[in-house]
């Protein structure tokens, strides 16, 4: 059961985290968020009391670490390589030929992507070894992938880059087998060269600040 909070409450905080984090909670929803808080409080140690920490989120300035713990019990962590199959086809049928020979026409071996919302880092991880497969010459080029989410747990799992058996469900093996070591049993860490071209930024998608410090150059 959800706890005992408030509608007003409820409301006031789904209005704060739309604002600072773009996370959207209509009434519909309200029941998700409360369980959400409870699952946050428990997760910090400091906090045992909803309602007291309902009210540190609604004060001016809120502690961001409070926040953080809200947000990352409301996100949901649902990808895998290759996720979007259409999307991946389009990408590699029709955008980045096309990217790419402007690119070559230019004589500029630069490229520059960003991953929305990238989660534990599947699908930005997903693009480089596109790249890899479309570049022969990829070790010549200048790529930057910037994967942001607004879940630190998840991107501190996405820096990592290493995955289960689930993460490859719709991939072909030939692919894990090409582009993945075996650290451990049941545990896949993608190889440095792919690896080194993401970087990982927390961000909300209201701050331009990630932006600008990748791609200022």
């Amino acid at each position: 059961m959800p706890p005992d909070i408030p509608d007003h409450l409820i409301f006031q905080l789904s209005q704060v985290l739309a604002a600072e984090t773009g996370l959207f909670f209509p009434e519909n929803r309200w029941r998700s968020l409360r369980r959400g808080i409870a699952a946050a409080v428990r997760d910090l140690s400091e906090e045992d009391n909803i309602l007291s920490y309902i009210q540190r989120l609604l004060s001016s300035p809120f502690p961001q670490n409070l926040m953080d713990a809200l947000v990352n019990r409301l996100t949901v962590g649902e990808t895998y390589f290759f996720r979007d199959k259409s999307l991946f086809h389009v990408l590699e049928n029709n955008i980045l030929p096309e990217l790419i020979g402007s690119r070559l026409r230019e004589k500029q071996h630069k490229l520059r992507f960003w991953s929305a919302g990238c989660c534990t880092g599947e699908e930005a991880y997903s693009l480089s070894i596109l790249l890899d497969q479309m570049l022969p010459d990829m070790q010549e080029w200048d790529i930057t992938i910037l994967a942001t989410d607004i879940n630190s747990d998840f991107l501190r799992k996405a820096e990592k880059g290493i995955y289960r058996h689930w993460s490859f469900r719709e991939t072909p093996s030939r692919i894990k087998e090409k582009y993945f070591r075996e650290k451990e049993k049941q545990l896949f860490e993608i190889y440095p060269n792919l690896k080194k071209i993401v970087t990982f930024a927390r961000s909300n998608l209201t701050s331009a600040s990630c932006f600008e410090n990748t791609f200022s150059h």
